[in-house]
């Protein structure tokens, strides 16, 4: 942050921009300041999130059932120098928590598009073929990819969060 705009930056609570009319100070939870933010709180949310799971910490290394650390696969977009760097910051604050990241360069949109986002489940290929659905390469954290559901315009919102919703490509289902 002492490298944006010259240390002062704004702090955003929400994709919705606050000159939205749709943007409501009293439904925005702030996170990720002040005590909010750090490792160790990181640490403790994990932690009391996975306390009924075989997932838990070993050492510093954040581990699944079979005392394996947890590792994940951020795909970024490929075209500028800020989309590897970013990746790379996540890469580097999800270790301070015990996570292994891997790397990589989704390529242009298009691309990432084809193979990240429109999936595929008893031979039909869209951006929502249901919660059964897979991609042609595994993910687990997709940057780069940009969209705005305006997330209190229920018109744009159901696009991506209902379960039928023509952009639900990560497979959410309200009612599981």
């Amino acid at each position: 942050a002492d490298n944006i705009y010259r240390g002062r930056p704004t702090v955003a609570h929400t994709f919705q921009p606050e000159w939205s009319p749709w943007y409501s100070t009293d439904r925005v939870e702030e996170f990720g300041t002040g005590d909010a933010y750090g490792a160790e709180t990181a640490r403790g949310l994990l932690t009391d999130a996975l306390s009924d799971t075989d997932y838990g910490y070993d050492g510093d290394a954040l581990v699944d059932g079979d005392g394996a650390q947890v590792e994940l696969r951020f795909v970024y977009r490929s075209g500028t120098q800020t989309d590897q760097t970013t990746a790379e910051f996540f890469r580097q604050e999800l270790a301070e928590v015990g996570i292994d990241v891997t790397l990589v360069n989704g390529g242009p949109s298009n691309t990432l598009h084809r193979k990240y986002l429109m999936n595929e489940s008893d031979g039909t290929v869209s951006y929502n073929a249901g919660p059964a659905a897979t991609s042609e390469e595994p993910w687990d954290l997709l940057y780069g990819v940009t969209l705005n559901s305006y997330p209190i315009n229920p018109d744009t919102t159901g696009t991506v969060w209902q379960s039928d919703g023509g952009f639900n490509f990560f497979g959410y289902d309200p009612d599981a």
